[in-house]
């Protein structure tokens, strides 16, 4: 794996998740965790980008996700899927 493929892992130390880098191909993770909304970056790798999703929707309050379209490559109806039950994502054009 690329270093960059790692960048998520700051992104979910953002929203107080815990995780710890344990060498240079696995994490450990630990919980239950209260997330907290942030300004989120996907990344081009796609179950990154999914995982900053879902814990998104777990956080309280509003997260804001940018560079999210790769997460379509994979999930085109996201949006629409989720929102029917119960998520409230919204598309923001910047």
């Amino acid at each position: 794996m690329y270093e960059y493929g790692w960048f998520f892992v700051q992104e979910i130390a953002k929203m107080k998740g815990q995780m710890t880098m344990m060498n240079p191909v696995s994490v450990m993770t630990s919980g239950p965790t209260q997330f907290q909304s942030a300004y989120l970056v996907c990344t081009d790798i796609i179950q990154a980008s999914y995982a900053l999703l879902l814990a998104a929707m777990a956080a309280p309050g509003t997260s804001k996700l940018v560079n999210y379209k790769y997460i379509f490559r994979r999930f085109p109806d996201i949006v629409e899927q989720f929102n029917r039950l119960g998520a409230k994502i919204e598309i923001v054009e910047d």
